[in-house]
């Protein structure tokens, strides 16, 4: 499963029940994904991107630091073990890097 398209939906339409390392990788994609305060049952989870975004210049380091605390808490990442973290051209942020999850590294693109 590649993170770029990590939710599978099956002909139906319906969202496919995963396990182990897809599932890791749908909760990474999800998290990295969700605004902070967007989901009604934990505001704090997702990334403050609006908050993030808002300084000139773009801050990186708390761009970083803000990505590391949500992938920590993610069940099924283990340790961090890259990270970068872009601003593209027209302010968005690009991620990429790779975490391990039960021995198995699984790389973050996005």
């Amino acid at each position: 499963m590649d993170l770029k398209f990590p939710l599978e939906i099956d002909s139906a339409g319906r969202l496919v029940t995963v396990d182990s390392h897809d599932e890791t990788k749908q909760l990474i994609y999800i998290c990295l994904n969700t605004h902070q305060g967007d989901w009604d049952f934990d505001v704090t989870y997702g990334i403050p991107w609006m908050a993030l975004m808002s300084t000139k210049p773009v801050d990186l380091g708390a761009w970083r630091g803000a990505i590391v605390q949500q992938l920590s808490q993610i069940n099924g990442v283990d340790s961090i073990d890259e990270l970068t973290v872009e601003e593209t051209a027209n302010r968005n942020g690009l991620v990429s890097g790779s975490v391990t999850s039960s021995g198995v590294s699984i790389a973050i693109e996005g």
